[in-house]
């Protein structure tokens, strides 16, 4: 099982991100920017699109693979 970003970065600071994979990313989203921003990290933005194979409500932490495929783009 796989969960993937395809990410181009923008010039400005927002973030868009869509999902084919089933899931409601917003509050991830914003989970992960609020954890790099408590990190030092400084924002940058993109434009991503999402795909997964990992189940949304399977039990297998959909949501984690999302957050941390997010954090890594």
């Amino acid at each position: 099982l796989e969960c993937r970003v395809r990410a181009r970065p923008r010039s400005d600071e927002a973030v868009n991100v869509q999902s084919d994979a089933g899931l409601s990313a917003s509050p991830y989203v914003e989970g992960v920017l609020e954890a790099l921003r408590r990190r030092g990290r400084p924002p940058v933005g993109i434009d991503a699109k999402v795909s997964s194979m990992v189940l949304p409500g399977a039990g297998l932490s959909s949501s984690a693979a999302l957050e941390v495929s997010l954090a890594l783009a």
